[in-house]
């Protein structure tokens, strides 16, 4: 027995069909697409972090090419398989198949809290990015490395969701360029000055230029250029957490004593 969802797609001349069936004792979810479909030889590409298959037409918005790899790591953590299947020019099938939970039988993680227990120190990180897709990306990609995420597009929202959380990050991500003429660095400057904490930070810009560079380091961050694999973004991570530690801010009257 199968049951289907028809949705139409932004895209013209697009539809998205999602349906399920069981077999067995699993629950096979399949998501149909009638777009362009995906090229032979890039299936298994599809699954890797920020790799997108252009189709020539996705109507402004492209996203950050994160949805899928997540998925496949989510998928593999609770040992469910993705399948996928295409044709290039008349579509994709993608679907995953989740065992059926029924009133007789509780299900069981194969490691309940795994995340939560393997990475519970990497502490708290704020992100800030004025584009919605790229920074509900980020949040995703942070949290399944352990990271416990607080989002932002701007400086204020970054200080609410700071004094919401009476806890003061652990570390920094901002883009450079933000809404309003903002730049990540005038974000960084608040937030070190609201937590009085030198809190180590990351600024995301794919502006390559020897000015910009000099100007995040004199503002004591390190900057990382797009784009950036998953792997590049992991090792500054580890890099700024292994050699900045947070410190607190010293008063500019004190500073200046001999």
């Amino acid at each position: 027995m199968a049951t289907c969802w028809k949705m139409r797609s932004s895209t013209p001349l697009r539809a998205v069909l999602l349906g399920c069936r069981r077999r067995g004792e699993c629950l096979r979810i399949e998501v149909w697409d009638t777009g362009l479909g995906i090229p032979p030889d890039r299936l298994d590409d599809v699954f890797q972090e920020f790799v997108q298959i252009s189709d020539g037409d996705h109507g402004g918005s492209r996203g950050l090419g994160l949805g899928l790899a997540i998925v496949q790591r989510l998928a593999h953590l609770l040992k469910h398989r993705v399948d996928v299947r295409s044709r290039s020019g008349h579509g994709s099938l993608f679907a995953i198949e989740v065992p059926i939970v029924g009133d007789r039988r509780a299900y069981k993680p194969h490691r309940p809290l795994m995340l939560a227990s393997e990475h519970a120190g990497r502490g708290f990180a704020i992100v800030i990015e004025d584009d919605a897709v790229i920074l509900d990306g980020m949040r995703a990609l942070l949290e399944t490395w352990g990271y416990q995420v607080g989002t932002a597009s701007s400086a204020n929202e970054a200080l609410a969701c700071i004094s919401a959380k009476r806890r003061c990050p652990d570390l920094i991500l901002s883009d450079y360029r933000l809404k309003d003429e903002q730049t990540g660095l005038d974000a960084v400057r608040d937030i070190r000055a609201f937590c009085n904490v030198g809190i180590p930070a990351l600024i995301l810009t794919g502006d390559t230029s020897e000015e910009r560079a000099d100007e995040v380091a004199r503002n004591g961050c390190r900057i990382l250029h797009k784009p950036f694999s998953p792997d590049q973004l992991a090792e500054m991570l580890r890099i700024l957490q292994e050699t900045e530690r947070p410190s607190r801010v010293k008063p500019r009257a004190q500073s200046q004593r001999p």
